[in-house]
């Protein structure tokens, strides 16, 4: 668990860690690049002792979860949304359409942004297959890589997303006008609406819990936070992403506090897969 005090009031969280055995063979891997001493010890603790002992939080460690072995990570992260209740026990995604979609992304995307990592990518796709949300809005899309992840669940869907759309917003338009080619390049045009606002001025627009599902990736004013929790269904979903890199950690503090609330969300986990992170949090019933 991940607690925070603040005035009185707990903040808690679900962290998931990838699982020991998964670790130990990207820490094979590792050692058999030279990124780490072959005699490195693994501990799940988090403070920084000795050279030979590889902790959860150094960033080579986490870097490399985000780049091997996303198929059993992603895999372990829908086991534990199903012992928790979020999702049916018989919630699955298709392994072979993410493939058949991820080639095309990689083949057709201009300009991607790189911070998401191939773990990452799928467990955006499959948080988004699974929850299958009629209306979602991405805010901060940038050139549209990691908005591709959420729509790409729709793409050549055999299951009933069929009248499902996604809003992205942000409010540089010369990235819009990227992304915007993007997903012509991708074929998701028609699942997807671009809106060149700043995100508070998008949520605006639609009414109380008009989402299901809500993705930030853009923090700075955390002012966004209480419209987002208007605009969300109850029950719905919040991703933020960039929850546990250390170089936002200041300012993600109040975004994390406000969801990490049991009077706001009845659930919420911090899925520390990569040096970045995403956090899913549940609207309370």
């Amino acid at each position: 668990m991940v607690t925070l005090f603040k005035n009185e009031v707990i903040y808690m969280a679900y962290r998931y860690k990838v699982s020991k055995d998964i670790i130990e063979s990207v820490m094979n891997d590792l050692i058999q690049y030279s990124f780490i001493p072959k005699d490195s010890v693994f501990c799940y603790d988090t403070e920084n002792t000795p050279d030979k002992n590889v902790y959860y939080n150094d960033y080579a460690l986490l870097d490399a979860l985000g780049h091997y072995r996303s198929i059993e990570t992603v895999e372990q992260v829908l086991v534990l949304l199903k012992e928790k209740g979020i999702v049916p026990e018989d919630s699955t995604y298709p392994l072979v359409l993410f493939e058949a979609f991820s080639y095309r992304v990689k083949n057709n995307f201009i300009v991607p942004w790189k911070s998401f990592t191939p773990t990452m990518e799928r467990l955006v796709y499959m948080l988004s297959w699974v929850k299958k949300p009629s209306k979602s809005i991405f805010i901060g899309i940038n050139c549209g890589y990691s908005l591709a992840w959420v729509a790409g669940a729709f793409w050549k869907s055999e299951t009933k997303h069929d009248h499902s759309v996604v809003y992205g917003v942000d409010i540089n338009k010369p990235l819009l006008n990227i992304a915007n080619q993007n997903l012509k390049n991708l074929k998701l045009q028609a699942s997807v609406q671009i809106m060149n606002q700043d995100g508070y001025a998008a949520l605006k627009q639609y009414p109380d819990e008009y989402f299901d599902l809500v993705f930030l990736d853009t923090r700075k004013n955390f002012g966004i936070m209480e419209l987002i929790y208007k605009k969300l269904k109850k029950g719905g979903w919040l991703l933020i992403h960039n929850a546990s890199d250390r170089h936002f950690e200041k300012e993600m503090r109040p975004f994390l506090e406000f969801v990490r609330d049991e009077r706001h969300f009845s659930d919420s986990i911090l899925f520390d897969i990569d040096t970045k992170g995403l956090e899913l949090s549940i609207k309370s019933l």
